[in-house]
């Protein structure tokens, strides 16, 4: 190889490696983004939104808040959620049959610690249990109150309103998880 290519061959690996770092980050700014430390962890297409969805919900011996977002294809939903722990008079009869002993025992054994000043102790991280509970095709962040998960709905929610564009709103929402 002659040396004058060398240097041609240098400047066209500076060209196409520039061209990658502005193409990735023109492509980040058309997605709907959740962060976390400066780190990209969820990324979507706006275009393939369907729903968002807010809930609070019991699940012994635990109150959750739950934002939840829905996209079309693989990987599909987004779950943002909160634990906090129950106080002893919001335990009360499991609407569900399924499991009732069990569900009775943990009831019973969380009141016997609150009562002793021990609050049931929430996780800071998100807890699979597979194979019983599979969230397939679910990308899950625990937050650590309640408050997260609202700053979070709201956030979401005031750019819908102040854009004309569903697919724009997401872009411009930029959910930040780095509490």
């Amino acid at each position: 190889m002659s040396r004058p290519l060398i240097p041609l061959l240098f400047a066209f690996s500076l060209l196409t490696s520039l061209s990658a770092y502005l193409s990735a980050n023109a492509l980040e700014d058309q997605l709907f983004t959740v962060t976390k430390d400066s780190e990209v962890v969820f990324a979507a297409n706006p275009d393939t939104f369907v729903s968002v969805g807010l809930q609070e919900y019991i699940a012994h011996p635990y109150r959750v808040l739950e934002l939840s977002l829905t996209f079309r294809g693989d990987g599909n939903r987004l779950r943002i959620y909160a634990l906090e722990s129950l106080e002893v008079d919001e335990f009360g009869e499991s609407p569900s049959h399924r499991a009732q002993a069990v569900q009775d025992r943990a009831t019973a054994a969380g009141r016997q610690a609150v009562e002793r000043g021990i609050s049931t102790p929430v996780p800071d991280e998100v807890v699979k249990n597979y194979p019983h509970t599979t969230h397939a095709g679910t990308v899950e962040f625990l937050v650590p109150s309640l408050d997260n998960v609202r700053d979070a709905h709201d956030r979401l929610f005031r750019e819908f309103r102040r854009n004309d564009s569903v697919r724009q709103a997401l872009i411009e929402a930029d959910i930040d998880l780095s509490f």
